[in-house]
């Protein structure tokens, strides 16, 4: 049995010249059918199935770089430019940041080394410290250290550009002023020194026991119970004051909850005392 006749080297060269129009490939490959035409255009990448479009197949266009045709599926044929490599769109974008800016996929920016304008895409905005090339780079990386405002004294003082990347709120030209800075009344968690304050002694081992028995030895805050820890449940003063050692002042929180009460503790007031005051 005679097989298929092989494509000749003319019949080739015809199928490349005229790979756009079908109507002219059969008028000038009289012995081949058109569906034996269709399979060559696919095996040569002369022609793309696009299963996704209605049509079957897309259209081919020319490029905005450089004006090479390219095959553009029907779903790709609705953006604006078309490319035919990455390598262009690339170069498109860059000798066009307008464009990228007009459609809202990045965000002009200063050097912080020379403060010079470059547009960066939002893949680059997370970094900390952003450049316009290179060179500012390497120059950034090679600055020992920077001046910065110690944030208690107000003091000009120098500090190496990795711990100024590292810390990224206040910076201290002493281990003194850190403390003076976070100590008593300027620290978010001070209370007048309420902490350094004695219990009553009424409030005993006998009656924290009966506040864990009344809440049923179960946070009332996360719902933890005792037995699901390694420790036993705290006993919280409701109003923060040590000497109130009434029940329906105590409540029962596990060590992490009750850890966060230093700062939340008038949050929470008012749903603890409707908790003990149900009982």
């Amino acid at each position: 049995m005679a097989g298929k006749p092989r494509w000749t080297q003319k019949e080739m060269a015809i199928l490349r010249e005229n790979y756009q129009s079908k109507e002219n490939l059969v008028k000038k490959l009289p012995n081949r059918t058109l569906v034996a035409i269709e399979r060559k255009r696919v095996r040569l990448r002369l022609i793309h199935r696009d299963r996704s479009s209605p049509g079957g197949e897309g259209k081919w266009v020319k490029c905005d770089t450089c004006n090479k045709l390219t095959y553009k599926s029907y779903l790709a044929l609705k953006f604006e430019h078309h490319f035919c490599s990455h390598i262009c769109y690339t170069y498109f974008r860059k000798t066009n940041s307008n464009w990228a800016i007009k459609k809202g996929k990045g965000k002009t920016i200063n050097c912080d080394f020379c403060g010079k304008s470059v547009y960066k895409n939002p893949s680059q905005l997370h970094y900390t410290n952003l450049f316009c090339s290179r060179n500012c780079f390497s120059d950034f990386k090679k600055a020992p250290e920077i001046s910065v405002i110690c944030a208690f004294c107000g003091k000009f003082f120098y500090k190496k550009r990795a711990e100024v990347k590292r810390t990224k709120h206040n910076h201290f030209c002493s281990p003194q002023c850190g403390y003076n800075y976070k100590t008593r009344d300027k620290n978010h968690a001070w209370k007048g020194g309420t902490s350094s304050e004695l219990y009553g002694e009424e409030f005993d081992e006998k009656l924290k026991e009966s506040i864990r028995k009344r809440d049923n030895y179960q946070c009332q805050k996360c719902g933890l119970y005792q037995k699901n820890q390694k420790r036993v449940l705290s006993d919280h003063h409701i109003d923060d004051n040590k000497k109130n050692n009434n029940p329906l002042n105590l409540v029962s929180l596990c060590n992490k909850c009750h850890g966060k009460m230093a700062f939340q503790s008038k949050a929470w007031t008012a749903f603890f005392y409707s908790i003990t005051h149900s009982f």
